[in-house]
């Protein structure tokens, strides 16, 4: 059987992408409503943060389903449900009825849709995977860059219901084709001159993960609250770029073509940075961008008033939300494996949400509070400045070491919850013995973080061999993907997975504690 070309994937996921975008550009049509219905800007702004709260909690759904019944049936449902939402708008004519078609059902269709070309690009380029992902969560960025000066004109011309309906079948016919591009690689699959255990020792991890043990993980939760807050600053700024132009003296065409230069720069920074991170890493890749952030923020405000200025931070702000995007995705594939990454990433994802609403929210009320944006930019710069303290290389100069000062105090809370349970289950241990006892899970942590606890090993090898006696095996893996190396059994080993015949698996060290 002849393997199909591998950029088929990638266009149809591009196509896909570029359609479910266009919610970003969703602002396009609140001026016609608002002057046909008398809405306020509160009123219709709340159909999109509807959308993108819904994007993220589908997503989830999503992509447990796509994990279970392949790319293709959960991509056309989520292209018919978008298009659906959009032919539907055009008979708005009640609020209620705005926000149901245009923020619950195109907003859900989104979420489905979003999630296929992520997975399927993580599957199909294990080689490229920051530069695939970048490419196809770039589309999404460009879609509102592409077709909201198309919308416009249409609306000027046919007005917006017409144009709601001429955008629901263009949408239509990309996403169907899209959807049908959209293919997981043959079982087995890996490209030529790809080299598997070199991949997974560069990007620590490797290993399918499910869900289950992902979110017993302290990476995860560091990784979650790392892009919640970390897009938080991104959309404190975004949500206010609008007001934010016109009240820094610039036309509305300078305040509308301000969102075709901030979908450039999401688009730019997925798509390179996604390609950047294959080659320098993704940490530190995440750790440049958000300098970057911290200090453009304020120089956007100090500099708004200068129009060529205004526009290349204000694409260079966009281009550093726009790489957690595609970073974070990739990095989720490397930490926890491809099979179950949409199911994974969508709760990884869930943050992202989060910041959606938690941010334009901040955003309006520290804009309340001052009756200026001054404040708005620096707490956003502050965002971004303190999780790159967390990005920076330890003392020994590791470069790799996860944005998370607090998993190593969760980590300690960890090991005395696991040094209670020795007690508990073994009596009387040599307090000595129990001291050095850490149980820790360090499933993709970077090298750093694991390599404090490696002289830990023996010790705890020792005190398992004291509790266990025989029924000790001693499993010395090389791969980073199960970094913790002394390991116990239960049953009969088998495999070269270190697996028993019950199928269990040591996840913390001592299985039978």
């Amino acid at each position: 059987m002849t393997t199909p070309n591998r950029w088929l994937p990638v266009v149809g996921g591009v196509m896909m992408n570029m359609a479910l975008g266009m919610f970003y550009g969703m602002s396009i049509f609140m001026l016609p409503l608002e002057k046909e219905f008398g809405w306020t800007r509160a009123q219709t702004s709340w159909v999109t943060t509807i959308g993108l709260a819904l994007i993220a909690a589908w997503y989830v759904v999503a992509g447990y389903i796509q994990d279970r019944r392949g790319p293709r049936p959960v991509a056309v449902v989520g292209g018919l449900l978008f298009s659906l939402g959009f032919f539907l708008a055009s008979f708005t004519g009640s609020l209620p009825m705005f926000y149901l078609t245009a923020g619950v059902i195109a907003g859900t269709g989104s979420g489905f849709g979003y999630v296929v070309p992520t997975s399927v690009g993580s599957k199909w380029f294990p080689d490229k995977r920051g530069l695939v992902i970048g490419m196809m969560v770039g589309g999404y960025g460009a879609g509102s860059g592409v077709f909201g000066p198309i919308a416009s004109a249409l609306i000027e011309r046919v007005g917006w219901r017409s144009t709601f309906q001429i955008l629901s079948l263009v949408f239509l016919a990309m996403t169907m084709t899209g959807a049908y591009l959209l293919q997981n690689p043959p079982a087995g699959y890996r490209p030529e001159g790809w080299d598997p255990s070199r991949a997974r020792a560069a990007a620590r991890g490797g290993a399918d993960v499910a869900a289950s043990e992902m979110v017993r993980t302290p990476t995860f939760w560091a990784l979650w609250i790392a892009y919640c807050l970390g897009t938080t600053a991104g959309t404190m700024v975004i949500s206010q770029l609008v007001p934010f132009a016109r009240a820094a003296g610039h036309s509305a065409a300078v305040a509308a073509f301000a969102l075709t230069v901030g979908a450039i720069g999401s688009a730019s920074g997925r798509v390179l940075s996604g390609w950047i991170s294959d080659h320098v890493g993704r940490l530190n890749t995440l750790r440049v961008m958000l300098l970057v952030s911290a200090c453009a923020m304020p120089l956007l405000f100090a500099l708004r008033e200068n129009l060529a200025l205004f526009y290349a931070l204000l694409a260079l702000v966009y281009y550093c939300y726009g790489t957690q995007l595609s970073v974070y995705a990739s990095t989720s594939a490397d930490f926890y494996g491809t099979k179950n990454v949409g199911f994974n990433y969508g709760l990884l994802l869930l943050a992202w949400g989060v910041a959606a609403i938690f941010g334009p929210f901040l955003g309006g009320r520290v804009f309340v509070a001052t009756g200026e944006y001054r404040v708005a930019f620096l707490v956003a710069a502050g965002i971004s400045r303190f999780f790159h303290r967390l990005f920076q290389p330890d003392k020994r100069g590791r470069a790799d070491r996860p944005a998370f000062l607090l998993v190593r105090s969760w980590l300690r809370r960890r090991a005395n919850l696991d040094q209670q349970r020795v007690r508990r289950l073994h009596g009387h241990v040599d307090d000595n013995a129990i001291a050095d006892f850490h149980i820790v899970e360090t499933r993709g942590l970077p090298g750093s973080l694991e390599g404090r606890f490696v002289g830990q090993r023996e010790r705890f090898g020792r005190l398992c061999r004291r509790l266990h006696g025989d029924r000790l095996s001693r499993d010395l893996r090389d791969d980073a993907a199960d970094m913790y190396v002394v390991t116990v059994r239960k049953g009969e080993r088998s495999g070269e997975d270190g697996r028993d015949r019950e199928g269990n698996q040591s996840l913390h060290g001592c299985s039978l504690c």
